[in-house]
């Protein structure tokens, strides 16, 4: 059974990542193969999550058809970057305890291990191929 969210992630993201392959190619025409798309779609992502996340009553329903749609779809399928800054960000304004250490911790985390992780798997392949 498909549900909302299903198709909303599913639409987002196949928008997002459409966005991402048109604007990548358009930079590496025209501004050489220095990954600047790359840099661009990250920097407008981040800054797309760090709005949605000032709009008032927007992190308090996650599992909103639009917020679905947006943070999970298409700024996922635009890039990992945005997710990441949005769900750190936001753990770190929870008003849980030890919300802003969580939120922190799962930023610095990401940055430090999903680099070892593409480390492996390139290591792994190289060995392999």
């Amino acid at each position: 059974m498909i549900t909302e969210a299903v198709v909303c992630t599913a639409l987002g993201g196949a928008i997002g990542a459409l966005i991402r392959w048109i604007v990548t190619s358009i930079s590496d025409r025209y501004l050489g193969k220095f990954a600047w798309g790359i840099l661009a779609v990250n920097l407008v992502g981040c800054m797309t999550g760090g709005a949605l996340l000032a709009v008032p009553g927007f992190s308090e329903s996650p599992t909103s058809p639009v917020n679905v749609f947006l943070v999970t779809g298409l700024l996922g399928g635009l890039t990992t970057w945005s997710s990441l800054a949005t769900s750190s960000i936001s753990g770190m304004e929870g008003k849980e305890e030890g919300g802003f250490r969580r939120g922190l911790l799962l930023f610095l985390c990401n940055i430090a291990i999903c680099p070892m992780g593409f480390v492996l798997g390139l290591m792994l392949t190289e060995s392999l191929v």
